[in-house]
C-alpha cells in the first residue's frame, strides 16, 4: 500500500527485509503511512511472528506487524517511541483508536500476534525466548491483510531503518 520501492530492499542487509521508514501514520485521519508490504492474512486461528530490529528515538517512530482492512480499520503490533520506547498494541477501527502499551528498551525484538476467533493476542519477547503478552483485542476486523511497515509520524526523521528478519 502506497508503495516505494525506493525505501524497501531484500538486499540492504541480506536475509531480512529493510523497511526506510518516511514520514507518515495511520492514526485517525493521518492515512498516509507508505510501504505497507501486505499479503492475505489466513483464515480462521492463527498465529503470525517476525523478528524485528528497530531504534527508535522520537515519537511517533514506529515499526511491526499490520493487520489491516484499510486505513480506519487495523490492528498493529508494533516496536515504537511515544514518549519513550514502548511496545504498543494498537486496534483501530472505524478511526477510533484504542493503545496499549508497555516500556521496552531493546533494539531487537520478537513479536507475534495470535487469531483465535474474533480475539487477537499481542505478545512479544527478546532474546531467550520468554514471551509477554501486551493485550487482548476483540475485533470485528474479519480477512484482513497481513505484513510488514514503518513510518516516523508527523516531523519524524525519515530514513530509520526497520529490519525484519521474517514473517511466518
Amino acid at each position: 500500500v502506497r508503495e516505494n520501492p525506493a525505501n524497501w530492499s531484500l538486499s540492504g542487509r541480506p536475509g531480512f527485509l529493510r523497511i526506510v521508514a518516511q514520514a507518515g501514520d495511520l492514526a485517525a485521519a493521518a492515512n498516509d503511512a507508505r510501504n505497507l508490504l501486505l499479503q492475505l492474512a489466513p483464515t480462521g486461528n492463527y498465529l503470525v511472528r517476525t523478528r524485528l530490529t528497530f531504534d527508535p528515538a522520537a515519537n511517533g517512530q514506529t515499526a511491526g506487524l499490520l493487520l489491516r482492512r484499510d486505513d480506519d480499520n487495523y490492528l498493529l503490533l508494533a516496536r515504537a517511541y511515544q514518549g519513550g520506547n514502548v511496545i504498543q498494541f494498537i486496534r483501530e477501527e472505524a478511526c477510533v483508536r484504542s493503545v496499549r502499551s508497555v516500556p521496552f528498551s531493546g533494539t531487537d525484538v520478537w513479536l507475534r500476534v495470535i487469531r483465535s476467533g474474533t480475539t487477537y493476542s499481542g505478545w512479544y519477547g527478546g532474546a531467550e525466548g520468554a514471551w509477554i503478552r501486551v493485550f487482548d483485542w476483540q475485533s470485528a476486523i474479519i480477512n484482513p491483510d497481513l505484513g510488514l511497515a514503518a513510518w516516523t509520524g508527523r516531523g519524524g526523521a525519515p530514513n530509520l531503518r526497520a529490519e525484519f528478519d521474517y514473517l511466518c
